[in-house]
């Protein structure tokens, strides 16, 4: 059976993605702006930023989408 770590690291999500190039899903929604995509190949990572630019998921930013997540759910009451 094959693990997410495999699968992220596969030679042939790679391939397919270096020659068709990426197919990004949405994996998250943040909030109504904010939402977090995923290689469906490749499983590469990218997010939003406040300049409404599209960039590879850090460290950083999956904290950020983490506590803005958090916020945007108490003031909207889902929690």
């Amino acid at each position: 059976m094959e693990n997410s770590t495999t699968k992220s690291n596969s030679f042939g999500g790679k391939l397919w993605c270096s020659i068709f190039n990426h197919h990004y899903e949405i994996t998250k929604n943040v909030t109504l702006h904010f939402k977090e995509y995923t290689c469906k190949h490749c499983q590469h990572q990218l997010t939003n930023t406040a300049q409404g630019k599209i960039v590879f998921m850090t460290e950083e930013y999956r904290e950020i989408n983490e506590t803005l997540s958090l916020f945007y759910q108490k003031r909207h009451g889902l929690i």
